[in-house]
């Protein structure tokens, strides 16, 4: 029926529309494949399929922003949503936020909510950055552009929330302007943000054209990036925890997929235990984003999870969102 409507409107023809339509196609053939049997070969077919649907969700914020008029309404329609749809649409509100008002976000609102649209404000914020002419030849401009990053962090974020936003730029580096990240690196190095900035590469690295290559591979590849672009090992760290972060959070509804990501790292000599922290990391995330828990259920016998509850607890109390962007050292 949908389809239908769209043919008739001629709605399906704009551009934006035949985008959203063929990638709904595709993951929805991505998922199918991923019903076969398990294996290496199904389970990177249902990983696209997810990665594919994120995506989309985020990117047809701007639709509801717009049939709502407002983002309170927009917030208002999306309460009782399915929660995965809720949380990619939340980030996409985000971006389309900040972009029409770019002023602090309603402390007001629920954590749920606030995280992300803090990352999803952090991305639109992250984007205009570094957009600006002369950073690939100048780093004078470079600093002072990453230092009105800073200020716009500060000026949109709710107190606890400042790495949930600042991360974002990491993301936005290693999807859009790879070439700036090692001056990106130096221009940091001597702040705390370049642990954030490298988790963001990391959570970058996962929406990036290689990882959504549906061949065993390719992960391994994006292992050995994660260890070879940073130049120290915070930063490896760091980048390792954002991939294992992305993975978690776009695969929520699959932990058989995380799984399969896990046997994959342990065949090469990374540290495991950075990648289990950012899984666990976007678990917490999840728990706050779907109280009834119908997806965790699934992930009993999975590594991250009990951690992922213990911190809950403690994030929840301290108001300490923004730290689960970085390698952390939370305990119970």
């Amino acid at each position: 029926m949908e389809l239908m409507g769209g043919l008739v409107s001629g709605r399906l023809f704009h551009p934006r529309e035949l985008a959203l339509t063929a990638m709904r196609a595709v993951a929805a053939s991505a998922g199918v494949a991923g019903l076969l049997p398990c294996c290496s070969v199904a389970l990177r077919w249902l990983e696209l399929s997810n990665q594919l649907t994120a995506y989309r969700l985020f990117v047809s914020a701007d639709k509801l922003l717009g049939d709502c008029g407002s983002l309170p309404a927009a917030l208002k329609r999306l309460h009782g949503a399915d929660p995965y749809m809720r949380l990619w649409t939340l980030e996409g509100l985000g971006w389309c936020w900040f972009q029409d008002a770019g002023r602090r976000l309603d402390s007001r609102l629920a954590s749920y909510q606030l995280v992300p649209l803090h990352t999803g404000a952090g991305l639109a914020l992250a984007r205009s950055t570094l957009e600006t002419p002369g950073l690939d030849r100048s780093d004078c401009d470079l600093r002072a552009a990453l230092h009105r990053f800073r200020q716009g962090c500060q000026a949109i974020s709710i107190p606890g929330y400042e790495g949930a936003t600042f991360e974002a730029l990491g993301l936005v580096a290693a999807t859009v302007y790879p070439g700036l990240a090692a001056r990106i690196e130096a221009a940091l190095s001597d702040t705390g943000e370049i642990a954030y900035f490298w988790h963001g590469m990391g959570r970058g690295l996962y929406f990036s054209p290689l990882s959504l290559l549906p061949l065993d591979g390719a992960r391994r590849r994006l292992i050995e990036l994660s260890q070879r672009a940073p130049s120290s090992c915070e930063g490896r760290e760091n980048m390792l925890s954002g991939l294992g972060w992305a993975t978690a959070l776009v695969n929520v509804r699959h932990p058989e997929v995380v799984a399969f990501a896990f046997r994959t790292l342990a065949e090469g000599d990374v540290p495991r235990e950075a990648f289990e922290m950012g899984a666990a990391s976007a678990l917490v995330i999840w728990r706050e984003n779907d109280p009834g828990n119908s997806w965790l259920r699934r992930w009993d016998s999975a590594p991250p999870l009990q951690k992922a509850l213990a911190w809950h607890e403690i994030v929840r109390a301290r108001g300490l969102w923004g730290r689960l962007f970085r390698v952390h050292g939370l305990r119970r």
